[in-house]
């Protein structure tokens, strides 16, 4: 499939000997040499469509004015009619997002998203999200992304299929507009991309013990990372934070493979391992996280998944206590612990992923370490992770 996202620039009085009429036939030529089956267009003024549209009859158009007032401009996608429109929206990136010419206060126009599912010949089919963001505030282009970003997890939710995310985002490499979308992929996106692969993606950090891989996972303020840290800080190999992807070799062994050398941390940890926040990527303002330095002992070599430890607690418990999870229990433990599994309809969870994890879940031990509520039990937790896993 080729694509392209193309910001026509508006028709504006001011740019005399570069107006539209000016441009035109150099969009045209430019459309037609390199067929695109797909493109994204930004400041597209309802002039502008209708004389591309008489012209560029082998393409579909979709897509809505961002307003009726002064400034129309669309973000409409044209489809090669190769393929089949299943559907399409334009929703405002506000608030009120059906509603027409709706924003927010801080943003200098309505910014608006076109949306379209597509089938090919094959039956294969594809979400497109088509945008254009403001130009002046970063605060508007984030509260726009986000709002983009939180659609196609939505719909991921009805439907899960390939997306493909364009458009004129008004934003550099390292921007925060950047870091949201790289969040997403690294975060939800990355988790149903595997999902759609049919691999096993599970919830939890890996470290490599004994030249063998383990997944730390559990439940939220179980002690995860202050766990997974003090295991890199002892001086084993670190494979993955958050989304650990379990693969099947030719050899019918499961490994898990890397992702980015960094762990997400929330702010209390950051103030008690001493770091300057400062310093440090914030990927979610919401829940206060942040990137952690680079990890210098991370590794990019798969590793055989030998044990997943499950941390709880518990307001009974004076020591931490540890226990074998085996059988039925088992299973639905590793599966309770798929990546982003509350956004993956039942319906869609075939016979087949079930198959393989519950093969997963005979090729591996499974554990339960449980701690007190309240203090301090990493050091413990270590010790028995370490003891098992050395086993």
């Amino acid at each position: 499939m080729r694509i392209m996202t193309f910001n026509l620039r508006c028709d504006f009085i001011l740019d005399i000997n570069n107006r539209w009429t000016n441009r035109k036939d150099m969009v045209i030529n430019i459309i037609k040499k390199y067929k695109p089956d797909i493109i994204g267009v930004q400041e597209l003024t309802n002039v502008m469509h209708r004389e591309l549209v008489d012209v560029l009859d082998e393409y579909y158009v979709v897509g809505t004015p961002r307003s009726k007032k002064m400034f129309v401009e669309r973000n409409d996608i044209f489809i090669s009619r190769e393929f089949h429109v299943e559907e399409y929206k334009t929703f405002w990136l506000s608030n009120t997002p059906q509603k027409i010419s709706s924003s927010r206060w801080y943003s200098v126009f309505p910014r608006i998203c076109t949306a379209a599912v597509i089938r090919d010949n094959n039956g294969n089919k594809y979400r497109i999200c088509n945008s254009h963001l403001d130009f002046l505030f970063t605060k508007s282009r984030v509260y726009e992304v986000r709002k983009i970003l939180s659609f196609i997890e939505n719909e991921e939710g009805k439907e899960n299929l390939p997306t493909i995310l364009m458009g004129d985002f008004n934003a550099s490499p390292n921007s925060k507009v950047i870091e949201e979308i790289r969040k997403y992929i690294l975060g939800s996106a990355l988790g149903l991309l595997l999902f759609q692969r049919n691999i096993i993606a599970l919830h939890g950090s890996s470290i490599v013990i004994n030249n063998n891989a383990i997944i730390i996972s559990g439940n939220i303020g179980a002690g995860k990372t202050s766990t997974t840290l003090s295991l890199v800080n002892k001086g084993y190999s670190f494979l993955t934070d958050d989304v650990a992807s379990v693969i099947k070799d030719i050899n019918g062994t499961y490994n898990v493979h890397h992702c980015i050398p960094y762990q997400k941390l929330c702010f209390n940890t950051i103030e008690s391992l001493g770091y300057d926040k400062n310093k440090l990527i914030q990927i979610d303002k919401i829940k206060n996280k942040y990137y952690s330095p680079e990890i210098i002992n991370f590794t990019k070599e798969p590793k055989k998944l030998k044990s997943l430890f499950y941390l709880t607690t518990s307001n009974n418990l004076t020591t931490v206590s540890c226990s074998e999870v085996f059988g039925v229990e088992k299973f639905k433990l590793i599966l309770s612990n798929i990546f982003r599994k509350e956004l993956i309809p039942n319906e869609l969870i075939k016979g087949n992923y079930i198959k393989e994890v519950l093969n997963l879940s005979k090729n591996i031990s499974v554990y339960k370490i449980t701690r007190p509520k309240n203090g301090n039990s990493v050091e413990k937790i270590v010790n028995i992770i370490e003891k098992y896993a050395c086993n």
